[in-house]
């Protein structure tokens, strides 16, 4: 498994809820212990066949979540996945989209082990799509919406993500 803390080797974390995470051989060995406690847990209380998949609610996102468009011009977003499945995985991307707008087509991708965080398109290209919808010139002016439904291995797991935009 990937790990970014003892690859980049950063002093400290910082983040909005707590004071700086500082990363020593200590501390790394004590969430590794906690970590190998609590997976078999993890395993047992989810239905995934990834069960890190329950600690991760961005593992399929669609960025941005909200922009505007005008009437006329294309919107254009990205398709972002994080794959926590340590087995080839199939997963399939379909789309919605408000009435009198043609969603995108699905995207099909073979996930084949572990990503970590936002993948980066020049890592790892298959995991990271930019995609656009056209908006009529007739289109109202109003909020509308894409959603990202997605299939594991043929097995529908509902409607993951979607991307809100407002029509100027």
């Amino acid at each position: 498994m990937p790990n970014i803390i003892e690859k980049v080797k950063p002093t400290a974390l910082v983040h909005q809820h707590h004071d700086a995470f500082i990363f020593t051989p200590a501390t790394l060995s004590v969430l590794r212990n906690n970590i190998a406690d609590r997976l078999p847990l993890l395993k047992e209380i989810t239905p995934w066949s990834a069960s890190q998949v329950a600690l991760d609610p961005q593992w399929l996102r669609v960025f941005p979540y909200y922009n505007f468009v005008s009437r006329g011009e294309k919107y254009t977003f990205q398709l972002q996945v994080t794959s926590h499945w340590e087995n080839n995985t199939n997963l399939v991307v379909k789309f919605t989209a408000t009435d009198g707008i043609t969603p995108p087509k699905d995207v099909a991708f073979h996930l084949s082990g572990l990503t970590s965080g936002f993948c980066d398109s020049d890592e790892v290209p298959d995991k990271l799509i930019n995609l656009s919808i056209e908006v009529p010139e007739n289109f109202p002016k109003d909020i509308f919406a894409i959603g990202c439904h997605a299939w594991i291995d043929d097995q529908y797991w509902g409607e993951m993500s979607k991307s809100v935009f407002k029509v100027q």
